[in-house]
């Protein structure tokens, strides 16, 4: 009789943890699923699409992302709205769905938005679309005289955003080196030294690396003198 007893215990825990176990899964969001103030709700089952974020990322070579709209009545209208020109994220509105298309990105990282909009309400959807870093400098070595020079500058051909580049010089003797829109520009001391010295700013991000060598002439170091041609002599004659 115990035994029986005890049987009937477990097997109504058992059955209790189940029935809870199923009404926990049933309060779970729908993956992708966003509801607006109970106005609307936006479904996309798309590997691009973060719900969570409300955010769509685009791979380097492009991709396509498809949402469907639900009104929480069908009396309700809706639209779509967005604040910037951005030729290359572009969507287009069908009857209860709309389409978010993204070409291939040959430049660098591209961020965008857009809205879905029921009468006064509205979801804002970001936009994100990857990108192959690019960072080099123009040229490899710069010059500069042992006499010194101000304001020298050197392009950095990149598509990776300034905030996101770090920056270092290994000597003292190049000054106020600084970074903007791709520009460094930075002084160079007088060299008072008899050799000549190299400096070198190096550059990060993206887990991409490059430097830029500073070479300076040896203090007194003349530039090649001018090599002047071979007179040629003709004789002169007396009329």
């Amino acid at each position: 009789m115990m035994y029986s007893a005890m049987k009937k215990i477990l097997i109504s825990l058992l059955f209790s943890s189940v029935v809870l176990a199923l009404a926990c899964c049933s309060q779970q969001p729908l993956p992708n699923r966003i509801v607006n103030d109970n106005s609307f709700t936006l479904e996309c089952d798309s590997p691009l699409y973060n719900s969570t974020d409300s955010l769509i990322t685009f791979p380097v070579v492009g991709g396509t992302v498809q949402f469907r709209v639900v009104p929480s009545a069908t009396s309700l209208a809706w639209g779509m709205k967005c604040d910037l020109d951005d030729n290359w994220c572009k969507y287009t509105k069908a009857v209860e769905t709309f389409t978010v298309k993204a070409g291939e990105n040959t430049g660098g990282q591209r961020e965008s938005f857009f809205f879905v909009v029921i009468g006064d309400n509205q979801q804002r959807i970001n936009v994100l679309q990857e990108y192959i870093p690019a960072i080099s400098f123009e040229t490899d070595t710069v010059y500069v005289k042992f006499m010194g020079e101000s304001s020298v500058t050197a392009l950095l051909k990149t598509n990776i955003k300034d905030n996101i580049i770090t920056y270092s010089c290994d000597q003292i003797w190049v000054k106020n080196l600084t970074f903007s829109r791709s520009r460094f520009t930075f002084d160079v001391a007088p060299n008072e030294d008899p050799v000549d010295r190299i400096a070198k700013i190096a550059v990060e991000a993206e887990s991409l690396k490059d430097t830029l060598v500073i070479f300076q002439d040896m203090f007194g170091k003349e530039p090649n003198p001018l090599v002047l041609p071979t007179p040629i002599w003709v004789p002169v004659v007396d009329l």
